[in-house]
């Protein structure tokens, strides 16, 4: 990934000398033809994946994160706010396909991060998050909304996650 940045910026600056013109307008210009040739042509960097859609895959899990943030902060304000408090505390066992140590602590911090929840272990075998859940309905939603929301994307970042030992 960072080989194909500093071809897109090379990419960027040869344009800028081919045009004669040295503005940061015609600079991000020439980026943007880098970008395009280097997603033409993806297929010759080791991984064959673009930079680019690495970069979509961790805007769309920002997005993700700031609105289950936005929905996790609605719902604790409303049970906080409630004249009496009705809440089911639980802790799930929440399985994950994710191998490397990045993406699971990742994954944790996510989690943690939202309103409502905790994660308060990974197992020895790197395989299941305990999380601590304020309000759950059902260890299904739970799991599933974990592996819906965050799980699906930082696999499409980290490109599957690898065993790293």
């Amino acid at each position: 990934m960072f080989n194909q940045i500093l071809l897109n910026l090379f990419l960027a600056f040869v344009w800028t000398l081919l045009q004669n013109s040295f503005t940061a307008a015609n600079f991000l210009g020439g980026y943007f033809v880098g970008a395009i040739i280097i997603w033409i042509f993806h297929r010759l960097f080791p991984g064959g994946r673009s930079y680019l859609s690495q970069l979509w895959a961790c805007l769309d899990l920002v997005a993700v994160f700031f609105w289950e943030l936005l929905k996790a902060n609605i719902a604790v304000a409303k049970i906080v706010l409630s004249p009496k408090i009705n809440i089911t505390p639980g802790i799930v066992a929440v399985p994950t396909v994710l191998k490397d140590d990045l993406s699971l602590v990742l994954l944790a911090n996510l989690v943690t991060l939202t309103p409502g929840t905790l994660t308060m272990d990974i197992s020895p075998d790197k395989k299941t998050l305990y999380v601590h859940v304020l309000n759950m309905s059902s260890e299904e939603e739970v799991k599933r909304d974990i592996k819906d929301s965050f799980e699906r994307r930082i696999l499409a970042v980290t490109g599957g996650g690898h065993d790293v030992d």
